[in-house]
């Protein structure tokens, strides 16, 4: 009889070699043409209780375009349910959801009689909204990824083709291993380890199989641009780049912010440019509101993909891809596109998908240097795989020294085929080139925000920025002020700049200058306001700003601070960092920022209504002002714009509350969605703002009684009930979160 110990010796082998196991899956794709394979991508599905048309629209649509192409893989990638309520205010997991998604994969396998093994799903950010153990971890229970035991985060398939060419398939769930709710979840957060067995799958295949017959493809669920570095500091697209990959295949972004969501990313390396050190970073459109699918090909290791938007005429009954040559927009600059490759550089060549029989295929090239499409050459290609297929294979020798020129957009090319039905479809237009020159491509200027702009590194930078833009709107006023007091200049001053003429000397710039400058030192003048502002902006810095429950009522709590959330009960620091900046950067720039300049424009707007009033009326000003003439006083724009800009304030600290509260956790009414918001802000700037505003009122009021100004009277007892009717809104909206009495009655322990 064997040992007792060997029994776990023997299951812990057992798991390891299972773990192992399920990292890599062996695709043999041999019903295919030489070197050809071809993979369908499909992101964001968002399936909801609420909206159940995605799901329906999947079993439907999917299950059809999959039963054309038949592809090798179906990369599902990431966003697999919606996690929100009906009116979109909490984020949380809904089981029902995650059921409705296993039923609908199921389906759309069976339906497209392609085995569940070629489906591979991971998780988006949406799929880790409130997910602090196991217990709400639906994906492990009702994914795909499950059913096969994949149980890893980084998920490896090898596809073989004929001709010998080999190409694998990195996938990597990059998401929170603690998922917070949203909305701090935006970002992919890679671990050390999980870079490390990328690294191990990436050596271990080019240790296997020739760079000369072999190519790599990524996929994953955040863009580059979402994504933070690990606890080292090292990035995926370093290891990418490092390792050849083609193409890194994502989504998260939807078509929100453009359709053009492409980057190329480039390392610098030793010689020319080569494979190790540049890939594409190609974001697909989302299921949930585009219904966007795509489909990616490899010929002889070069990556082209067509994406199709499906809608619910299901017109997609042709689809022609073609592999060769490549859209120069989306090409890579490595020897390998210079036209040395006499396999098949000198062919054209096409992927062609068809619920109905192909009879001809032409490709035609156009000349676009006159600055309109001219046809340039027209050849017949012939059928060279698949007559029985739905998927068909067509190509045609060329005669590419024809097209050799500097620019990467001159020619164009167009693969036009015809069925038996007579019906005629054409391929997008894309430019070729034969020289390797790559187009430079074009951003938006949102997709320059999402696609080029390292939200990792920017936050950083863009909250610093925020806090020394309000440290010297604040500091340098009040030192100039301070400066000005004590040489006893404040007052003449302050008489240049209110009787500045344009007959009186001096350029318009140095008038802005001076009246920017008068108006934030009337702002400093307030020691009330000035301290309090002041303690704000420290209070922002060093200190929390709520406190809430960031995984849902009944788990942890913890506080957020500018650093990211801190778990006492988990024993963790500066979780959702960089994500927390969709509250912090919103909250300074939009609320706190413009606060300090409001309260600067109504100090100096009462003071200049002081001077006047004690230029007219004989009465001793309060304020040092000076003089103001009566078409400036008359300006009631000034006043109005005024109240407009603090309502607009007071809206977006509504929202930004709102969002904090809502989104973040569904919070008891024991924390506040917004302490800061209710203690600090709602408590004592906005009671600044009703004493400004009143202290304003007064003038005003004043300044109508002793004018007997009937007309600015009424102006003013408007103005006021206006003023007064927004304060009572803004202080019933924030005091409503966190009512003064439960502010402190069971707090937080600190970390």
């Amino acid at each position: 009889m064997a040992p007792i110990w060997r029994l776990p010796v023997a299951l812990i082998a057992l798991a390891l070699f299972a773990r192992i196991r399920c990292e890599e899956t062996k695709i043999d794709f041999s019903d295919a043409p030489d070197a050809v394979a071809w993979a369908v991508q499909i992101s964001d599905l968002h399936v909801s209780v609420f909206h159940p048309n995605r799901a329906e629209d999947l079993e439907i649509l999917a299950s059809r375009l999959l039963a054309l192409v038949r592809p090798a893989l179906v990369l599902v990638t990431g966003d697999l349910t919606d996690a929100k309520n009906r009116d979109l205010s909490v984020t949380r997991q809904d089981e029902a959801e995650w059921m409705q998604y296993q039923k609908t994969m199921k389906h759309v396998s069976k339906e497209s009689r392609l085995p569940q093994s070629v489906f591979f799903d991971l998780r988006g950010n949406h799929d880790r909204f409130g997910v602090p153990n196991r217990e709400l971890d639906f994906f492990s229970r009702y994914s795909i990824s499950a059913d096969m035991n994949r149980v890893d985060p980084v998920q490896a398939a090898t596809v073989t083709v004929p001709g010998g060419w080999k190409y694998l398939f990195l996938g990597f769930d990059d998401t929170m291993a603690i998922g917070l709710r949203g909305p701090t979840n935006l970002f992919g957060h890679p671990t050390d380890s999980m870079l490390g067995k990328m690294v191990s799958l990436l050596e271990g295949f080019e240790k296997k199989h020739a760079p000369s017959s072999s190519a790599k493809v990524a996929f994953g669920h955040f863009p580059m641009s979402f994504t933070a570095s690990s606890e080292s500091g090292r990035r995926p697209e370093e290891i990418l780049a490092r390792h050849g990959i083609s193409a890194y295949l994502c989504g998260h972004l939807h078509t929100k912010f453009g359709k053009q969501l492409y980057r190329l990313h480039s390392y610098p390396g030793s010689g020319t440019f080569s494979r190790k050190n540049e890939f594409w970073e190609w974001e697909i459109g989302d299921w949930r509101g585009s219904r966007t699918v795509r489909v990616l090909s490899l010929d002889h290791g070069h990556t082209s993909f067509v994406d199709i938007r499906l809608d619910g005429t299901m017109n997609f009954t042709t689809i022609v891809l073609p592999t060769y040559p490549l859209d120069s927009r989306f090409m890579k600059r490595h020897p390998a596109y210079t036209g040395d490759d006499e396999d098949h550089g000198d062919r054209i060549r096409a992927l062609v998908f068809s619920e109905v029989p192909i009879t001809s295929a032409v490709a035609k090239v156009y000349d676009s240097k006159s600055g309109s499409l001219r046809l340039v050459d027209e050849l017949d290609m012939q059928l060279t795989w698949g007559p029985n297929n739905k998927a068909v294979f067509y190509e045609t020798r060329w005669r590419r020294n024809r097209y050799s020129d500097p620019s990467a957009l001159r020619y164009w090319l167009e693969v036009l085929v015809t069925d038996s039905s007579g019906r005629k479809t054409a391929s997008e237009l894309r430019p070729f080139s034969v020289d390797g020159k790559v187009a430079e491509l074009k951003w938006g200027f949102s997709e320059f925000l999402v696609m080029g702009v390292q939200w990792a590194d920017a936050y950083l930078l863009l909250f610093w920025l925020s806090i020394g833009l309000l440290a010297a709107v604040l500091l340098l006023p009040r030192l100039a002020y301070v400066r000005l007091k004590q040489k006893k200049a404040y007052k003449s001053f302050v008489s240049s700049v209110l009787a500045w003429n344009t007959k009186s000397g001096g350029s318009y710039l140095e008038y802005a200058l001076k009246s920017v400058g008068w108006i934030f030192m009337e702002g400093s003048r307030n020691d009330g306001l000035w301290w309090g502002q002041l303690a704000l902006v420290t209070w922002l810095v060093f200190l929390p700003w709520f406190w809430g429950y960031p995984f849902g009522d009944g788990h942890a709590a913890g506080y957020l601070s500018r650093t990211g959330w801190h778990i006492q009960e988990l024993g963790k620091s500066g979780l959702a960092s960089p994500d927390v900046l969709v509250i912090v950067l919103p909250f300074l720039y939009m609320v706190v920022l413009p606060l300090s300049v409001v309260i600067a424009g109504l100090s100096a707007e009462r003071a200049a209504c002081e001077a006047h009033q004690a230029k007219h009326c004989g009465k001793t000003s309060k304020s040092e002002g000076s003089k103001m003439s009566r078409k400036k006083l008359n300006e009631k724009w000034r006043r109005k714009a005024l109240l407009a800009v603090c309502l607009l304030i007071g809206w977006l600290h509504w929202r930004v509350s709102l969002c904090s509260c809502s989104c973040e956790a569904s919070f008891s009414e024991k924390f506040s969605s917004f302490v800061l918001a209710a203690m600090l802000l709602g408590r004592g700037c906005f009671r600044l703002e009703m004493g400004m505003g009143f202290s304003r009122l007064r003038v005003v009021r004043s300044r109508a009684h002793d004018l007997h100004d009937l007309h600015n009277l009424r102006d003013s007892q408007k103005l006021k009930a206006s003023i007064r009717t927004y304060l009572r809104v803004v202080c019933r909206e924030h005091c409503r979160f966190l009512p003064a009495k439960q502010l402190f009655q069971q707090p937080p322990e600190p970390v």
